[in-house]
C-alpha cells in the first residue's frame, strides 16, 4: 500500500506517465551469418538501424514549456513540504492533500495536457531529466507515507488528484 501511495502521489504530481502511452516496440532485426549463431547478445537487444535525420524546418520548439516545468517542480516541492509538516498527523495530512489538489487543479490539468500532447520519447526524456527532483521529493515524503500508508482519509484525498 505504501508503494501504491508513493506511486500515485508522484504520478499525479509529475504526471510522468500518461494513461494513453503509445509505445513503438522495436522489431528484432534478423541476424545473418555464422557469427550471429555464436553471438552473446539475443536478437532483441541488437541495436536498430539509426533513422535518417528529420529535415530542418526552422528552429525546434522546446519539448516542454520550461516555465510550466518549473511550476511543476515548485508544486512538487510544496507537496513534499506538506508531507513533511504533517507527517505526525494523518488526518491533517489528508485534509491538506485534498486542499492542495483543489488549489493546484489548474496547474495539474496544464501538466496533464502537456504530457498528453508529447510523444513517448519526449515523456521519457522529461522523466529522466526530472528524476533527481522527483527522487528528492519522494525521499522527503517517505516518513509521512510510511506513517499514513493505509489511512482511509488520505487514500480518499489522493483520489482528488487528476488522472488517479
Amino acid at each position: 500500500m505504501l508503494r501504491t501511495l508513493c506511486i500515485a502521489t508522484l504520478s499525479a504530481v509529475t504526471l510522468s506517465a500518461c494513461k494513453t502511452e503509445k509505445r513503438v516496440e522495436p522489431t528484432p532485426s534478423p541476424v545473418a551469418g555464422p557469427a550471429a549463431a555464436h553471438s552473446d547478445r539475443p536478437p532483441e537487444l541488437a541495436r536498430p538501424e539509426p533513422s535518417p535525420p528529420a529535415p530542418a524546418a526552422g528552429p525546434a520548439a522546446p519539448r516542454f514549456d520550461p516555465e510550466l516545468e518549473a511550476k511543476g517542480h515548485a508544486m512538487m516541492n510544496k507537496l513534499a513540504d506538506l508531507f513533511v509538516a504533517d507527517a505526525a498527523d494523518c488526518e491533517k495530512l489528508a485534509a491538506d492533500v485534498k486542499a492542495f489538489a483543489a488549489e493546484n487543479k489548474a496547474l495539474l490539468s496544464q501538466l496533464a495536457t502537456a504530457q498528453g500532447q508529447k510523444s513517448y520519447e519526449d515523456r521519457l526524456a522529461y522523466s529522466k531529466r526530472n528524476a533527481a527532483v522527483q527522487a528528492a521529493a519522494a525521499t522527503r515524503m517517505q516518513a509521512a507515507m510510511t506513517a499514513c500508508a493505509g489511512h482511509p482519509s488520505l487514500l480518499a484525498a489522493m483520489q482528488d488528484f487528476p488522472g488517479e
